[in-house]
């Protein structure tokens, strides 16, 4: 019966790391979840900051009839 009594503990406290090592990786999956919520949340706001400055600055560029710069970027064959 003792050794029975040792076994059980053991089980035990076997059952009890692999429940705290579950909970670890569950709450590190919860912070990643509320991480990735704020970051396109920010992302979200910085699109629509961009867009308003966009505005702003093509306002100014007409109101002084500023003519557009040319697009950044590679030539391709198809440009012309």
């Amino acid at each position: 019966m003792f050794t029975r009594d040792i076994e059980i503990e053991r089980l035990k406290a076997e059952y009890l790391s692999l429940r705290k090592a579950q909970d670890s990786i569950l709450e590190g999956m919860n912070v990643t979840a509320l991480t990735q919520i704020r970051m396109e949340e920010s992302i979200s706001r910085l699109e629509e900051d961009v867009s308003t400055i966009k505005a702003a600055l093509d306002a100014i560029l007409a109101h002084f009839e500023i003519p557009p710069k040319p697009q950044m970027g590679f030539r391709t064959d198809n440009d012309d």
